[in-house]
């Protein structure tokens, strides 16, 4: 009768430096949140009184685990510090993301299951903490705070990063 479906922050895509909530214009610029925001419609079409669906966009994930993934900022910015003593950072920095540790986003996968379902049915959340919305660049300069010997370089390679969003994630707390 619930349907929490795990989607994305990355679907607001390109919103540059403004807060964005869950009522902000998504604009996905991957493949991967293209495909979180047709979900999002699709199964939201499908809402009625026997099925609510609740829609947890999810900052970028960090926290330990037995099957890592590299290929999100934190991760891979403390692996190519812990290997090369290097925290490389290949764009410019600039770009915004929100981090949220496991631990947050199983917890709010529980309150909204346990929630009445009037304060959630159809709805979509922001899953983090204001405090974790940081640059790649700021992100970068505590994992060399955290890393002992390591040191910052941001080659700047890749250019600027249209992935940028800073969220609100008012509604979640609420």
């Amino acid at each position: 009768r619930r349907f929490l479906y795990a989607s994305t922050c990355s679907v607001y895509g390109a919103a540059g430096d403004a807060l964005v909530d869950e009522d902000a214009p998504l604009r996905p610029v991957t493949p991967y949140a293209t495909s979180k925001v047709m979900v999002e419609d699709d199964v939201r079409d499908l809402a009625d009184d026997d099925f609510t669906p609740v829609f947890l966009r999810n900052a970028t994930a960090f926290g330990a685990s037995p099957r890592m993934r590299a290929d999100i900022v934190l991760n891979n910015l403390v692996g190519h510090a812990v290997l090369t003593g290097e925290v490389r950072v290949l764009s410019d920095g600039t770009p915004w993301r929100p981090l949220v540790h496991v631990r947050d986003i199983a917890a709010a996968f529980l309150a909204t299951l346990e929630a009445p379902r009037a304060a959630v049915h159809g709805e979509a959340f922001n899953v983090g903490t204001s405090a974790n919305n940081l640059t790649v660049a700021d992100i970068a300069r505590r994992v060399v705070d955290a890393v002992p010997g390591s040191r910052l370089v941001i080659t700047g390679e890749t250019g600027g990063d249209p992935r940028s969003y800073v969220v609100d994630f008012s509604r979640i707390m609420s």
